[in-house]
């Protein structure tokens, strides 16, 4: 007798009894360690008013009231973000690698504001040296980095914003978690003859090291050609510059007049021009060999006399590549000017339609189809204008949390009478199981607020399959394995599969119903205890079972009460544990 997948009968109360396995059904399945509100261990920001013990020198130099730019003149700490300091500069570019150390503290995600996509673990031989060089001169023996476990049994995951937020650090090599004394956050050691990396509670109270050595500048939410800084100081302001189809003398004149002109009335605004002409197509041309100068905080472009360039000496020529050509040498050329726009400007970033950015996850039920609606997208923090902005995960169990897939809808899937700031994804759903929870994170400018989609449980359309949720204890003997909080969820998994495994030698003609068991997942560690003798171990685990369509289970079978499927209150109870092996 063929089964249909729609039946409520799978035979599957028998075989959890043959099996000897006390089951409870749980009514919502959910894969969270700690609260049925959220599957992730909790994690705190940063405050912006959080103290730097690293002080940042870029602006403890006068500006040079100079008729010109000039590279070598401006301090190296400008090419980090606030409160870092460079400790090595990278030659032939504009980029250096910074430290930002801050004060003691519980650990948070205190690097996120400066934008950084390094961290400690991201640096070569050299770069550790350098660090620790720093850190030891500071008189710091421990800190926290950017590395925290998420699930109560998860791997380390990144905290640090962009496409790779909450992705594994597969680098580190920890020595094993102590799961029992919460130590979820990762830090690291010095002393003066090695660096050690550690988990720790993450309520001790230690400095953070932030790491930076990318550029200061991304196009983010201005327009294109447009850049603002990588960094959440300057985020407010787009910066621009290009060439210009007025001519010189218009340029100058336009310049004296316009409260657009990029004013150089710092030493950091200083570096970004240094980086914009740097990355400018048009206005690059190192043959060009015009100044900069400020007066009344006004950025003017001037010519330099060709004639005196033709006066110059050799050395003297040398000299003025380090300098920064805003206009090009010849008149009848069209000329390069910098500009500077307010892009934000007001602590609200709300639409005139009254929107605000955010981010909607909806489950159609229907359809078995997972959305994502996307308000203000351009306020997301992004890398690269490729990347969406967000990214969406799920926990499979309380070890492993995925990034998903997403897929835009095209104009023609989405209402036109909707906000023209709205999108919408489609995000893909993991393999066939139960429902699972399903969320999306993503950054804004320019702060780096964190925004967080509610929690959606969603699961892909039943082929023909069914899951259940059982409750097991399982002994484990004391003199042959770890203590259970240092086992895995896949050493968990060994056992049983082991254990069915031999269950299904000794009932030969139950063969058939054990072939219905697709797979047989340990999702949690419930709790454990010692017995008295102190010889065993006994582990509470949340197992779940997934059974397929079967074609051979006779009629009594089928018509016995399906009392277990997730989603149903009912209990199924035996008296029998599962056996740990010691092999």
């Amino acid at each position: 007798m063929s089964l249909p997948c729609t039946s409520s009968s799978v035979g599957m109360a028998r075989v959890l009894k043959l099996l000897a396995v006390g089951v409870v059904v749980q009514s919502v399945f959910f894969t969270s360690p700690s609260t049925a509100i959220s599957p992730l261990l909790s994690s705190t920001s940063v405050p912006p008013s959080a103290t730097f013990l690293t002080v940042n020198q870029c602006e403890e130099y006068p500006v040079p009231q100079l008729n010109f730019v000039e590279r070598s003149k401006i301090p190296l700490d400008c090419r980090c973000p606030n409160g870092y300091i460079a400790v090595h500069p990278h030659e032939q570019t504009n980029k250096a690698l910074c430290v930002g150390i801050r004060a003691a503290g519980p650990w948070q995600d205190g690097c996120v504001q400066s934008g950084t996509a390094t961290d400690y673990y991201d640096l070569d031989v050299n770069e550790l040296g350098k660090v620790r060089e720093l850190l030891l001169r500071m008189n710091v023996s421990e800190c926290w980095i950017s590395a925290r476990r998420l699930l109560k049994y998860g791997e380390l995951v990144r905290r640090l914003p962009g496409a790779r937020w909450n992705a594994p650090v597969e680098v580190l090599k920890l020595p094993g978690a102590d799961y029992s004394n919460d130590r979820d956050c990762a830090a690291v050691r010095i002393d003066q003859q090695s660096v050690q990396l550690s988990y720790q509670n993450c309520s001790a109270i230690l400095p953070q090291l932030c790491v930076y050595r990318e550029g200061s500048l991304l196009q983010l939410h201005c327009e294109a050609n447009e850049f603002t800084t990588r960094y959440s100081s300057h985020q407010r302001y787009c910066f621009s510059i290009r060439k210009s189809s007025l001519n010189t003398i218009r340029i100058l004149r336009l310049a004296m007049k316009t409260n657009s002109s990029f004013v150089i009335d710092n030493n950091r605004k200083g570096q970004l021009l240094i980086e914009m002409y740097d990355a400018s197509k048009d206005c690059s041309d190192g043959s060009n060999v015009i100044y900069a100068d400020q007066k009344d905080y006004t950025h003017h472009a001037h010519r330099r006399d060709v004639s005196d360039i033709n006066s110059m000496s050799s050395r003297d020529i040398s000299e003025i590549r380090d300098l920064i050509p805003i206009i090009s040498s010849d008149p009848r050329d069209f000329a390069c000017i910098a500009k500077q726009r307010v892009q934000i400007d007001s602590d609200s970033l709300v639409t005139l339609d009254g929107t605000c950015p955010g981010m909607y996850l909806y489950f159609d039920k229907a359809r078995h189809k997972l959305f994502l609606t996307v308000y203000g997208g351009r306020w997301f923090w992004r890398e690269d204008t490729s990347n969406n902005g967000f990214v969406c995960f799920t926990n499979i169990n309380d070890e492993q949390l995925h990034s998903l897939k997403v897929k835009k809808l095209s104009a023609s899937h989405v209402k036109t009478e909707e906000p023209e700031n709205r999108v919408m994804y489609k995000v893909k759903l993991e393999e066939y199981g139960p429902p699972r929870p399903y969320w999306c994170e993503a950054h804004l400018v320019p702060n780096f607020t964190l925004i967080k989609t509610d929690i959606v449980l969603a699961q892909r359309k039943p082929d023909c399959r069914r899951y259940f949720s059982a409750t097991i204890e399982l002994v484990l003997n004391r003199s042959c394995t770890r203590a259970p909080d240092t086992l895995r969820l896949k050493d968990y998994d060994e056992r049983i599969d082991e254990y069915i495994k031999n269950r299904r030698k000794q009932l030969p003609n139950l063969k058939h119903i054990f072939a219905a068991i697709k797979t047989i997942n340990t999702k949690r560690v419930e709790n454990f205890w010692t017995s008295a003798s102190n010889d065993w171990y006994t582990v509470r685990l949340l197992l779940h079972i997934v059974a397929k369509c079967a074609k051979k289970w006779n009629k009594a079978e089928l018509l016995e009460p399906e009392s277990n499927e997730i989603g149903k209150l009912s209990f199924i109870v035996s008296a029998s544990f599962i056996p740990g092996s010691c092999n």
